[in-house]
C-alpha cells in the first residue's frame, strides 16, 4: 500500500521530515518496506539553468532555424541552434546545457549532447515547457520572468512540489488504516495530535425522491447502501491535481469520474463506484447471484456465476461484483452524462467470497475483505457527490438514498490497569493510558480505579477483546520504553525423544554437506498430475484459487518437480533439492489423514564439473546412498530403505523436463518411531579378523536390489556387517530379461576369529537361498 507524504498533510499537520515518519510508522506496527522521493515532474527540473539571449540570427542553412548566443552566467557564453519561433534577443529562458538529461513529458529522457545542427555548432538546448514536463506547450520554448539571473538554476524561480512515498506492509487486521485518513489516524496518536476537521461538504438537492429504489435481499450481504444521482455531468480528463495525487501512489488517470472514485477510496478507505445511470435498468438490488448468471467485469472477462457470489443488479441481471469490480456494460464512459453513485458497506465474508470464487482481487475488495467505517459510507458518498460537482459539473435533483439492513452495535471493552502491567511487564501510568486510548478514537464511557470501559470504534474490526487494547497502547507507547528485565527466568522441559527439531537439523546438515539445497513449495497443486486411479484418494479444496492449486498434494514429486523445471528452465540443469512437508489422502471411509515426509529430488551431476572431475550423473544407486546415509545420520537402525524411483516420462512431459530425474520420498513419521526403539550401545573394538566374501548372481530382471538385501540379513543374521553393491549389468551376454548382479559380504564374528567352515557354511545356505526363493544362478 503506497501513502503519499504530502497527501497526508491534508488529514494532520506534519512538522517532522518524511525519515522520522517512516521511523514512527514502522515502530506502530505500520511497517514502511520502502521508502522513496516521488518527483511530481520528472527529473524534478535538476541541471537546468537560467540563460539569458543575447542574439539571435537566422541559420544559413535553414529557414526555420535560428543561432543564439545565450549567456548562463559566470561570463560563460553558449553558441545554441533553436528551431522556436518565438525565441528573441532579451529574453530569459531554460538553458539544458551539455551533458543534462532532461525528461520530455510524452517520450524518454535523453542527455544533451554537443552536435552540429546543419553545419553550424550547438552547444546545449533552449527549452519548451513539455520538452521538460512542465506542460504539454510545443508552440515555442519557456520564457521566464524578466527578472530571473543567469547562471541561476531554474528550481530558484520554478518550485516542484517532489512528494515522499511510504510502501507499507499492512497486516490483515489493519484494513483501518487502509488509506491516508488511517494512516492519519495512528499518526495522531503517535504525536498526540488533533486531525485537521474534515472539510464540511453541503449539497442542495431538490426534494424529490429518486426514480430508483434499492433493496437488500439479506442482511448477511450489506449493512448500508448509499446512493445519490447526479445529472448533465461533463466526463473529461482530471485536472492537474487530482491526477497529480493518484500517480503519486502509482495510479493512472482515467476520467475525472473514475479518479474521483479511486480519490475516495484511498483518501477515506471507502470505496466508491459510479454506474452510468441510463445503462442501468429498473431498480437496484444487492442480492447472491443466480445460478449461471453471467457479467462482464470492467477488465473485459466475462463470468459465469455460480450462485455464491454477491452482486448488485437491476432487471437485466447483475451490473456488479458487489464490492469487488463493476460491469462493462454499466461503466462510464466519454458519452455518459448522468451517474448514480455507490457507496456501500458490504459484509467482510461476502466480498472475500466473491473476490476468490471469480478470481478477481481489487482495491475495492482489498479494503472491504478488512472492513471499513460503516460510519463514514454516506459521508464518503457526499465527498464524492461534491467533487463531481466540482470537477464534472451537473446537478443534483433528486434526494440521497440511504437503506441500512441492520443495526450493528459498536464493541465494547473493559481494560485492568493491573492486567495491563503484567501483560506489559512494565506500568504505564493512567493518564498516558487514557490519552492513548482516547487519541485512537476509543471513547471512554466508565472509569474507576480498577480499569477503564471502552466503546470501540466501528473500523476497528480487529479489537473484539482487552488483549487487542493492550496491544495498540502498547505499540503507541513505544516498543522501545519496554525495558529488558535484570532476571531471565524459565522452566525446565521434558522434551520428547527423538527431538524433532533435532533430527531435521542432522538431517539438513548431511544434506546440504552433500551439495543439496533445501526448497518449501506449496502444498496446493493440481490435479492434472494424478493417475484417475490416484483421484478417488486426492484431497480437493472447496474453493480452489485456481485449478492449479485445486487439491492437496498427494505426493510431493509435483510440486518438487515444478522447482527442477523452474531452474532447468533458467540454465540450471544440475539440481539437487530436499524438502520436509506434508502429503494428504483421503481414504475409502472418507477420512482425511495428513503424512509427514522427507523428499529428495535429483537431476544432472552430482557435482559440478572441472577440468580435473568429469561429469557423473545422478542416478538410482547415487540416491540410494544419500537416503541410506540419512537413516544412518538420524540414528535409525533396520529401516526400509524407501522405493526410489525414476520419474516417469508422462509426468516429465506436464512440466516440460526432458532429462531423466530420480526421486525418493521417506515417511519422516516412521523413521522418528524406528529411533525412538533404538537403544544406545556401547560395542567392544573389533578385536578378531573381518572377512569379505563377494557374489555374483545372475537373477531375472524384475528382481530388485531390496529382495536380495532382505535375503542376506535374515540368513546371514548377526554376523553381516556390510552388504555393498559392487556392479550391476544388463547386456548381450545374457539372456534377455536377465541381469547381472555382484556385491560384497562383510562378515564379522565379535566372540573368535570365523573358521573356513564356518564361512562355507553361511555361504552356501546364502547361494541356496537365493536359487530357491529368487531363481538366481551363481557365477562361480
Amino acid at each position: 500500500m503506497k501513502i503519499s507524504y504530502n497527501w497526508l498533510k491534508k488529514h494532520i499537520e506534519l512538522n517532522e521530515t518524511p525519515e522520522e515518519i517512516s521511523d514512527l510508522l514502522t515502530n506502530c506496527g505500520l511497517e514502511v518496506e520502502d521508502f522513496y522521493e516521488h518527483q511530481v515532474i520528472k527529473g524534478g527540473l535538476k541541471g537546468l539553468i537560467v540563460g539569458h539571449v543575447l542574439s539571435v540570427e537566422k541559420h544559413p542553412g535553414a529557414d526555420k532555424l535560428k543561432i543564439t548566443k545565450v549567456d548562463i552566467g559566470n561570463g560563460e557564453i553558449l553558441q545554441i541552434v533553436c528551431g522556436a519561433p518565438n525565441v528573441k534577443q532579451g529574453q530569459k529562458v531554460v538553458v539544458a546545457t551539455v551533458g543534462t538529461t532532461i525528461y520530455p513529458l510524452n517520450s524518454e529522457p535523453f542527455k544533451i549532447k554537443k552536435a552540429k545542427i546543419r553545419g553550424i555548432e550547438s552547444n546545449g538546448m533552449i527549452c519548451a515547457e513539455d520538452e521538460i514536463g512542465l506542460g504539454t506547450n510545443h508552440e515555442g520554448i519557456l520564457i521566464l520572468d524578466e527578472n530571473c539571473l543567469q547562471g541561476k538554476l531554474v528550481t530558484d524561480y520554478i518550485k516542484t512540489p517532489n512528494d515522499f512515498i511510504f510502501e507499507i506492509g499492512l497486516t490483515a487486521n489493519r484494513g483501518d488504516a487502509a488509506s491516508h485518513l488511517g494512516v492519519a489516524r495512528d499518526l495522531k496518536a503517535l504525536l498526540n495530535r488533533n486531525l485537521i476537521k474534515p472539510k464540511t461538504f453541503e449539497i442542495t438537492t431538490a426534494q424529490n425522491k429518486m426514480p430508483l429504489s434499492i433493496s437488500i435481499k439479506s442482511d448477511d450481504l450489506c449493512e448500508k447502501y448509499c446512493g445519490i444521482l447526479i445529472k448533465d455531468i461533463n466526463v473529461k480528463p482530471s485536472p492537474d491535481w487530482l491526477s497529480s495525487k493518484l500517480s503519486s501512489i502509482g495510479l493512472n488517470s482515467i476520467n475525472n469520474i473514475v479518479d474521483i472514485t479511486n480519490y475516495i477510496l484511498h483518501d477515506t478507505g471507502q470505496p466508491i463506484h459510479a454506474f452510468d445511470f441510463d445503462k442501468l435498468n429498473g431498480n437496484i438490488e444487492v442480492r447472491n447471484a443466480n445460478p449461471n448468471e453471467k457479467i462482464i467485469t470492467l477488465n473485459k472477462e466475462e463470468k459465469k456465476l455460480n450462485g455464491q457470489e454477491m452482486v448488485i443488479a437491476d432487471h437485466n441481471g447483475p451490473v456488479a461484483l458487489a464490492g469487488v469490480i463493476g460491469g462493462l456494460n454499466t461503466c462510464v464512459d466519454n458519452n455518459t452524462k448522468n451517474i448514480f453513485i455507490e457507496s456501500a458497506c458490504f459484509d467482510m465474508s461476502a466480498v472475500r467470497k466473491t473476490s476468490k470464487i471469480t478470481g478477481i482481487s481489487t482495491d475495492s475488495s482489498f479494503r472491504f475483505e478488512r472492513g471499513i467505517n460503516p460510519e463514514n459510507t454516506y459521508n464518503a458518498m457526499i465527498e464524492a457527490a461534491a467533487m463531481v460537482l466540482e470537477i464534472a459539473g451537473g446537478k443534483i435533483e433528486f434526494l440521497p438514498v440511504e437503506v441500512n439492513s441492520k443495526l450493528i452495535e459498536p464493541a465494547q471493552v473493559f481494560i485492568s490497569f493491573d492486567k495491563l502491567k503484567r501483560i506489559l511487564g512494565v506500568e504505564i501510568e493512567k493518564n498516558v493510558v487514557k490519552t492513548i486510548v482516547s487519541n485512537l478514537e476509543m471513547k471512554i464511557v466508565e472509569e474507576n480505579n480498577e480499569g477503564l470501559k471502552l466503546i470501540i470504534p466501528r473500523y476497528r474490526t480487529d479489537i473484539t477483546r482487552d488483549i487487542d487494547v493492550f496491544e495498540d497502547i502498547l505499540r503507541i507507547y513505544g516498543f522501545d520504553k519496554i525495558a529488558f528485565p535484570e532476571n531471565v527466568n524459565t522452566a525446565i522441559v521434558n522434551s520428547a525423544i527423538p527431538d524433532k527439531h533435532l533430527i531435521k537439523q542432522k538431517i539438513s546438515n548431511y544434506l546440504k554437506s552433500q551439495g543439496f539445497n533445501e526448497i518449501m513449495t506449496n502444498s496446493l497443486t493440481s490435479d492434472n498430475y494424478y493417475d484417475e486411479t490416484e483421484k478417488n484418494e486426492l484431497v480437493y479444496l472447496s474453493n480452489p484459487l485456481s485449478n492449479e492449486l485445486a487439491v492437496m498434494r498427494h505426493s510431493m514429486l509435483p510440486t518438487m518437480l515444478e522447482s527442477v523445471a523452474y531452474n532447468k528452465n533458467r540454465k540450471i540443469h544440475d539440481n539437487k533439492f530436499f524438502e520436509f512437508g506434508k502429503i494428504y489422502h483421503k481414504n475409502e471411509d472418507g477420512n482425511y489423514f495428513e503424512i509427514e515426509k522427507i523428499a529428495l529430488i535429483v537431476s544432472g551431476n552430482r557435482e559440478t564439473t572441472n577440468w580435473i572431475k568429469k561429469p557423473e550423473y545422478a542416478d538410482y544407486f547415487y540416491l540410494k546412498t544419500i537416503v541410506e546415509n540419512i537413516v544412518l545420520h538420524a540414528g535409525g537402525i533396520n529401516f526400509n530403505t524407501p522405493k526410489i524411483s525414476k520419474v516417469e516420462k508422462k509426468l516429465l512431459d506436464k512440466t516440460d523436463v526432458n532429462t531423466e530425474v530420480w526421486f525418493a520420498e521417506l515417511n519422516f513419521e516412521k523413521l522418528l518411531n524406528n529411533i525412538s526403539k533404538n537403544k544406545f550401545e556401547l560395542r567392544d573394538v573389533p578385536v578378531f579378523p573381518e572377512v569379505s566374501r563377494d557374489l555374483n548372481l545372475i537373477i531375472d530382471e524384475a528382481v530388485n536390489y531390496s529382495d536380495i538385501e532382505k535375503i542376506v540379513k535374515n540368513t546371514v543374521g548377526k554376523y553381516l556387517q556390510k552388504i555393498n553393491m559392487t556392479d550391476v549389468y544388463k547386456g548381450k551376454t545374457l539372456e534377455e530379461g536377465k541381469k547381472s548382479y555382484t556385491f560384497n559380504i562383510l562378515l564379522y564374528d565379535s566372540e573368535k576369529t570365523m573358521t573356513d567352515k564356518q564361512i562355507d557354511y553361511i555361504m552356501q545356505k546364502l547361494i541356496f537361498t537365493f536359487e530357491t526363493e529368487l531363481g538366481a544362478f551363481i557365477r562361480k
